[in-house]
């Protein structure tokens, strides 16, 4: 069980380790819209200096006009069956 525990949080740990090193903007949100994450690129784009500053907000807190991108999470929750929403974007 310790050996399945350490495994567990070396795969958490590189996990992170993608996220916050990948040379693209990850951030992802619930099925209201709202943001739970992202990597710290993401957070820079939107304005702030790290990603615990955008948990909790909505795009209309982070970009202004909220509707495009509701739109878009909704089409996408619709396909993806509505748990969250994960999204890479080129820098």
């Amino acid at each position: 069980a310790l050996r399945k525990e350490k495994a567990t949080v070396e795969e958490l740990e590189r996990l992170n380790n993608i996220i916050k090193y990948a040379p693209v903007l990850i951030y992802w949100k619930d099925k209201n819209s709202i943001h739970l994450g992202c990597n710290d690129r993401f957070a820079v784009a939107a304005g702030y200096t790290k990603c615990e500053d955008i948990i909790g907000k909505s795009d209309s807190e982070l970009w202004g006009d909220q509707g495009k991108y509701v739109l878009d999470d909704k089409e996408v929750n619709d396909f993806c069956c509505g748990y969250f929403i994960l999204r890479f974007c080129r820098i």
